[in-house]
């Protein structure tokens, strides 16, 4: 389960259902308020549309799907040669129904890896999508912004959390 979110993860789902969704999106806000975990609920909701495949739901969310390629935010620079990397994937062919790339804290990008990317947002592939999370607005370039759909997330309010921890069966087991 998480919190604070199910608004922004109805409307995304509602989006791909309805082929409305755009192609990139940049989910930005605070760290740690959930955004990495709601592009792997989009991207798990996407690939398996009616099917309830837990193999396939693990491999995405353990990153070892081939078509649902995940950047963990390490900590360390983006080279480039992985942004070279996505941009070389994205042009191939998939065998799932889309061709997801998630890419966490788009900050540690440096601009030329940032520039090595857009060409890829102005002209996607069909099928292909790009969620993408950032701590600030600040870091990512305007032209990114400019071809994606920006989606806001904020802390979750303190009540909301208790409330959730109250309603869990397994409360006061551990």
């Amino acid at each position: 389960m998480i919190a604070g979110h199910k608004k922004i993860i109805g409307k995304l789902i509602e989006e791909s259902k309805s082929g409305s969704l755009h192609h990139c999106q940049i989910f930005l806000g605070p760290s740690n308020v959930g955004k990495s975990k709601v592009a792997l609920i989009l991207a798990t909701t996407m690939q398996c549309q009616n099917q309830n495949d837990p193999i396939l739901k693990k491999q995405i969310a353990d990153g070892v799907d081939p078509d649902t390629i995940i950047l963990k935010d390490d900590g360390e620079i983006i080279p480039i040669e992985k942004i070279r990397e996505i941009v070389f994937r994205s042009t191939l062919s998939h065998t799932r129904p889309y061709l997801i790339f998630i890419i966490e804290n788009i900050g540690r990008l440096k601009i030329e890896s940032m520039n090595a990317l857009l060409k890829t947002l102005e002209e996607p592939k069909k099928n292909c999508y790009f969620f993408l999370t950032s701590n600030r607005e600040e870091d990512v370039i305007d032209t990114i912004k400019s071809r994606s759909q920006i989606r806001r997330f904020q802390a979750v309010p303190d009540v909301e959390l208790i409330t959730m921890c109250e309603e869990n069966p397994y409360r006061g087991e551990l």
